[in-house]
């Protein structure tokens, strides 16, 4: 169904806004406020394919002492009425010395992804409903404790 130009704007900035809150909840462990974004048949590949039932297991597997930060980028929609797909890159920095941090700590590995997913529409918000970060594209990685960002 096409949709108007004022719908595809609003749309555009309303997922990016949704994918940069997943990752800025997501780097401050904020794991219930990462499956609020996530519409209930969402899926989202770890290391395998995860149902939304299954994210806070899979989220438990992170260091508690690593330091992460996400940078959303570049990213490009194809709105729908009601559904987006998108691809963007997303750089992971992660930090992690195997106790908790005592101010900034050097990072173990820097990461550029491609990653792809799609977000649907529901009561007025878009939600997560795929997500595919893919394998990383670009990879730096530092000395010390392995990362597992």
């Amino acid at each position: 169904m096409a949709v108007t130009e004022q719908y595809r704007h609003a749309a555009e900035a309303d997922c990016l806004r949704t994918i940069i809150t997943f990752y800025r909840r997501l780097d401050a462990s904020d794991y219930a406020g990462v499956l609020a974004l996530w519409h209930d048949d969402g899926t989202w590949v770890r290391q395998r394919l995860f149902a939304k039932h299954e994210f806070m297991e899979s989220l438990k597997l992170r260091s508690p002492n690593a330091v992460v930060f996400h940078v959303v980028s570049n990213a490009m929609f194809e709105i729908e009425k009601g559904r987006a797909r998108f691809s963007c890159y997303v750089t992971s920095i992660v930090g992690d010395t195997g106790s908790p941090p005592q101010g900034p700590i050097p990072p173990n590995a820097m990461r550029l992804y491609l990653c792809t997913g799609e977000l649907v529409e529901q009561d007025g918000k878009w939600l997560m409903f795929h997500y595919a970060p893919g394998k990383p594209r670009l990879e730096l990685l530092g000395t010390g404790v392995p990362s597992r960002g």
